[in-house]
């Protein structure tokens, strides 16, 4: 995990440890962060299905946050294959 400009780089296959330092990071910085990216170019799978959760809570409590996972119509994981997200989640078509 990393800070780049005013986006925060996280691994997909963080584990939960991960995960919880990560929440701890994020949660008091959330209004100076537009974006969470991941490191991997081609994810294939989440290492913990909190980081999913921790996602969906931080993009819930900001929903200008900028996460490829939610904001892309049709977002491939490798291992998962294609997540398809209703309206509601997705600003670009």
């Amino acid at each position: 995990m990393y800070i780049d400009g005013d986006r925060l780089v996280v691994s997909i296959e963080a584990d939960l440890n991960e995960v919880q330092e990560l929440a701890a990071f994020a949660k008091p910085r959330l209004e100076f962060i537009d974006g969470i990216d991941f490191e991997e170019e081609a994810p294939e799978s989440f290492g913990s299905s909190a980081l999913f959760q921790l996602l969906a809570s931080l993009k819930k409590s900001k929903p200008d946050l900028e996460i490829a996972l939610f904001d892309t119509k049709d977002y491939t994981l490798g291992q998962l294959g294609i997540f398809r997200w209703g309206e509601a989640w997705t600003k670009n078509d």
